[in-house]
């Protein structure tokens, strides 16, 4: 039965020293590869200051809010980086704290390897089984206390590191910075798609208006006008300035909601049109009907419109 038990210990102990090395080699490669605490925070410093001063520079027009924008992608990528050196920091700083408790377990698998060393000589049964007890009872603390280890050293938790923590304000610095000049890029569209669809809104009033009485169709293709006088046409491409030339047009009328549907491909609009004089201009009054899709059916709903001079 001692001999038994004593085989038990020495394989027990065996299998500790070797986990207490796996943890020491762990230890020791994470140290190896951490980068200065002093330079990654001046890193993340820098990142964080570019982000600040981008936020507070002029917007300007598209293409310097694009130049910002990619400065503002590279910082973002800069930040990617120092978060895994962020990682590594943190987690060496976590094993640097357990690297006490370590050498405390190996200074107790020391005593019961010697324990079993006495153990061999001990000719008292007695006393043998008091050291073989005193052995067992210290493996299962040190086998207690190194799964605990083991469970810490792959998952250190310190979530308040102060590294961490500015690692965290410096990406919402970036990332607020970038928002707003995405935002300011819209806007800047916006005013460039404005500007570009109220010269072509006005190029179909103005037809409207020469042509008198004609025809109007528009799907997801084209806009097309056409006059009944003449048989002249007017053709425009169905693109995002057309779209919006459209929707200008028919802005304020009973059709304003149209140009969504026929964007999406599930509704046309077909009108006939008739050109009244009015005290500030032209009035063009629609005759007009809007097919939607809906399921397998066709759905044809007429609207009467009138678009102001």
């Amino acid at each position: 039965m001692a001999v038994g038990a004593y085989e038990s210990c020495v394989s027990r102990a065996a299998l500790a020293e070797e986990r207490t090395g796996a943890l020491l080699e762990k230890l020791v490669g994470t140290l190896d590869r951490t980068p200065k605490k002093s330079s990654l925070d001046g890193r993340i410093s820098r990142i964080a200051q570019k982000a600040v001063e981008i936020s507070k520079s002029r917007a300007g027009g598209e293409l310097e809010i694009n130049e910002k924008t990619v400065m503002l992608e590279q910082l973002e990528e800069e930040l990617a980086l120092a978060a895994g050196a962020v990682g590594d920091t943190v987690v060496a700083e976590a094993h640097e704290k357990m690297s006490e408790r370590i050498e405390a377990q190996s200074a107790l698998l020391n005593s019961v390897k010697l324990q079993l060393e006495e153990y061999k000589f001990e000719d008292n049964a007695v006393r043998g089984r008091r050291m073989l007890s005193s052995a067992s009872k210290k493996l299962s603390k040190l086998e207690e206390a190194l799964a605990g280890l083991e469970d810490e050293i792959d998952r250190p938790k310190m979530p308040d590191h102060p590294l961490r923590k500015k690692w965290d304000l410096a990406s919402r610095a970036v990332s607020s910075t970038k928002k707003l000049f995405e935002r300011k890029m819209q806007e800047r569209v916006q005013e460039r798609l404005s500007s570009q669809a109220g010269i072509i809104r006005e190029e179909m009033k103005q037809f409207l208006q020469r042509t008198l009485e004609g025809r109007i169709f528009a799907d997801s293709d084209r806009i097309q006008i056409r006059s009944e006088i003449t048989g002249t046409v007017r053709e425009w491409k169905m693109d995002g300035i057309s779209e919006f030339a459209l929707e200008q047009m028919l802005e304020g009328s009973s059709l304003s909601g149209i140009v969504a549907k026929i964007r999406s491909g599930k509704a046309h609009l077909a009108a006939k049109f008739e050109c009244r004089s009015a005290a500030n201009g032209l009035l063009v009054e629609l005759d007009a009907g809007e097919r939607t899709i809906v399921g397998d059916a066709i759905v044809f709903k007429p609207h009467r419109a009138r678009l102001a001079p």
